[in-house]
C-alpha cells in the first residue's frame, strides 16, 4: 500500500522520495510516509501469511528495522530478533501532525489482521 507514497528517510538523513516498488528490507531502515490513508500490506510467504494493517485517522505510516547493528545497541531487542521484524505504525508525524485545540479531540485506530496465503 506504500508504493506510491511518499516518504523521509531518517536513516538517509531526512532524503524524501517515493518507493516505486513494494519495500524490502536491505539494511537499516527508518521511513514516514505520508500523507496517506492506505491500508499496508505485509507479505510472509515464509509464514504463508499476509498481515493487513488498516488504520483511521491516521495520515502517515512508519515503517523501520533495526538492522544488524541497531539491533546490538539496543538493551530491549536481541541481536538475531531482526530478521524477523518489521514494524508498520499508524500515526499522524511531520506534516500530517494533528494540533488539537483545548477540547478537542482526535481518534486513531488501527486493525490488524492475520490472513493464510
Amino acid at each position: 500500500g506504500l508504493e506510491t507514497v511518499g516518504y523521509y528517510d531518517k536513516v538517509a538523513g531526512g532524503v524524501t522520495a517515493a518507493a516505486g516498488q513494494p519495500i524490502r528490507f536491505a539494511g537499516e531502515t527508518d521511513r514516514v510516509y505520508g500523507p496517506t490513508t492506505d491500508t499496508c500490506v505485509l507479505h510472509d510467504p515464509k509464514l504463508q501469511r499476509r498481515i493487513v494493517i488498516e488504520k483511521r485517522g491516521s495520515q502517515s505510516t512508519v515503517v523501520w528495522n533495526p538492522w544488524i547493528a541497531k539491533a546490538q545497541r539496543m538493551a530491549d531487542f536481541g541481536d538475531h530478533e531482526w530478521p524477523q521484524m518489521c514494524c508498520i505504525e499508524t500515526g499522524n508525524v511531520g506534516p500530517c501532525a494533528v494540533t488539537l485545540e483545548p477540547g478537542a479531540v482526535h481518534e486513531l485506530s488501527a486493525r490488524i489482521r492475520v490472513e493464510t496465503i
